[in-house]
């Protein structure tokens, strides 16, 4: 009998100290800071790596075609119409390209234009907006193949470009 009531007790005493330590505080090993990408969309955490992203999955090599790539996922993944408020930091809109990009996906032609002109620094390039008759565009400047340098003209908002 008493070694029937030493059995029990030394199972009660594992089973309080494995349910004990089932329960206790999470282990101290966390994953953080992790990003999931796909390869056949642009990874939009920054201008740099979206940039990059455009040009590889659309397959170019020149830099007009890697240019257009940029315009053209720009377009993909956001609309012209209505500036998205940023009443925190007591500005009227957003200002921030990966704000646009990321969660509004929306804004004005400042707006994209400022996404164009700041991946295409990000790419190595020179790029400015360009302010015309209340519209403002994105200006790119690269080497093109008769190896002269000249400024490109895109409108992200309206969906059109011009060479020179």
């Amino acid at each position: 009998m008493p070694a029937k009531r030493i059995t029990v007790s030394i199972i009660l005493i594992l089973v309080i100290l494995l349910h004990s330590s089932v329960f206790a505080s999470p282990p101290a090993y966390q994953a953080k800071n992790i990003k999931v990408t796909c390869d056949r969309w642009p990874d939009c955490s920054s201008l740099d790596a979206f940039g990059r992203d455009a040009v590889r999955l659309a397959g170019v090599v020149t830099n007009e075609e890697k240019a257009v790539a940029v315009w053209r996922f720009i377009q993909h993944c956001t609309v012209a119409g209505g500036a998205p408020k940023e009443p925190a930091e007591g500005i009227p809109y957003v200002l921030s390209p990966l704000k646009i990009l990321n969660v509004h996906g929306v804004h004005w032609c400042d707006g994209l234009s400022r996404i164009m002109t700041m991946t295409w620094r990000d790419l190595g390039y020179r790029g400015e907006k360009l302010y015309k008759f209340g519209h403002t565009l994105a200006d790119c400047w690269w080497e093109d193949e008769d190896g002269v340098d000249r400024w490109h003209v895109f409108d992200v908002s309206q969906h059109w470009f011009v060479y020179d």
